[in-house]
């Protein structure tokens, strides 16, 4: 049970950001810049997907190959495609879609744009044959916010497994190797800026990073040595353990969170005060602690009750959000609960049960949720004017 409990921990954190100026990059700052930086509250934590970002007085969305906006007032979806007689996602001639400029190509992994410094960009596939020979090229293009003017930023010929924009750099990774590479917008160069071949681990695997002020984070498992791993495939109760590489923005390394400090692993929990927010547990002792973790690597234990072991926080500037589980299987459902500063309970809400449901915190004015089920896709929100008084309607942006 606790090898299982450990991996379900990687998967969660594998799933899984001010001041302005008018130049591409942010200064070297340490706090949040809305307008340039990694939109941490909008990455889902279970998935490290970006349904729904903000930008240009709305919401832009990716549901079922389409990129959609949504004025902030009305909430009224539109696919983000201007041309004439153009059906969008109405089409039913499979050979039209890619015509429509809303259209997403559908075999891409983690997410598909980014809305940042005033721009769109969108990741594409655009791999062919040359007889049997597949021939892999992914590219990054620049589109104005309204979809049009659509550029190509570069090329890999790779598949891009995760990518990332912080502070006018595209970070990558890529399925040929460990090294997570950096495009810069301003000077157009490409460089190394994480490489698995400098971890002392032994099998090393990159699951997931992401950013925040002026640092980046790469989430890595591996084994202390190859007697652990050797120990592991013999039957051992080991698995991997996990690790948060921390490097500046620039590529430098600054320090190292390790699950030494908590033998049942490291659970990314998003960011809150300027700090990482984390929380570790002993499944046996039935103990779970919430963590804050400045951006010099200084740790913070905080006072907080978790109501039950696999509870699962989440928190922005006004409010809190536990999505509540007394048991493993709990964590398919989504129940959560919702509480004030004070940590006085506003609402409870009981979204639609899916492990594949992704939850966004969003931004100060509403929460959204992905409900994703066999029978189709509903996008869903609520008003966080109304939490304060106790509401929690849940509104539907968007139902297939």
């Amino acid at each position: 049970m606790k090898k299982t409990v450990i991996i379900l921990l990687l998967v969660i954190m594998a799933s899984s950001i001010g001041c302005t100026n008018n130049s591409i990059k942010s200064k070297n700052i340490n706090t949040y810049d809305e307008i340039r930086d990694y939109p941490y509250s909008f990455c889902d934590l279970s998935t490290g997907n970006f349904t729904v970002q903000k930008g240009n007085n709305g919401y832009y969305f990716s549901i079922n190959n389409f990129l959609y906006f949504a004025d902030e007032d009305n909430m009224i979806a539109i696919p983000l495609c201007n041309k004439n007689n153009c059906l969008h996602d109405k089409e039913t001639d499979y050979s039209k879609l890619s015509q429509c400029n809303a259209y997403l190509l559908d075999n891409l992994i983690n997410t598909d744009f980014y809305f940042l410094n005033n721009k769109l960009y969108i990741l594409k596939d655009e791999s062919y044959y040359e007889g049997n020979k597949l021939v892999v090229i992914n590219s990054i293009y620049e589109a104005q916010s309204n979809g049009t003017e659509l550029k190509k930023i570069f090329s890999v010929n790779k598949q891009i497994l995760r990518w990332i924009i912080h502070r006018g750099i595209i970070y990558y990774a890529t399925d040929s190797d460990g090294k997570v590479e950096g495009f810069d917008l301003s000077d157009k160069n490409t460089k190394v800026y994480f490489d698995l071949d400098a971890v002392e681990l032994y099998m090393p695997q990159l699951s997931n990073f992401f950013a925040y002020a002026n640092n980046i984070y790469y989430c890595v498992s591996g084994f202390k040595n190859e007697k652990q791993f050797n120990d592991m495939l013999n039957g051992e109760n080991i698995s991997p353990f996990e690790y948060i590489y921390v490097y500046t923005a620039s590529g430098e390394s600054n320090y190292i969170l390790n699950s030494d400090i908590s033998e049942d692993g490291i659970v990314y929990q998003g960011f809150k005060d300027n700090c990482m927010v984390y929380t570790d547990a002993d499944y046996d002792k039935k103990i779970k602690y919430l963590y804050f973790l400045d951006q010099n690597g200084k740790r913070t234990k905080l006072d907080f009750k978790f109501e039950n072991i696999y509870d699962l926080y989440y928190s922005d500037d006004v409010f809190t959000y536990i999505k509540t589980g007394k048991t493993i299987d709990d964590l398919e459902k989504n129940i959560f609960k919702i509480y004030d500063k004070n940590e006085k309970l506003l609402a409870a809400v009981d979204f639609p049960d899916g492990f594949a449901n992704e939850f966004f915190i969003g931004d100060d004015r509403y929460i959204f949720y992905l409900e994703d089920k066999e029978t189709g896709v509903k996008l869903h929100y609520i008003d966080k004017d109304n939490l304060l008084k106790g509401k929690a309607e849940i509104n539907t942006i968007y139902s297939s």
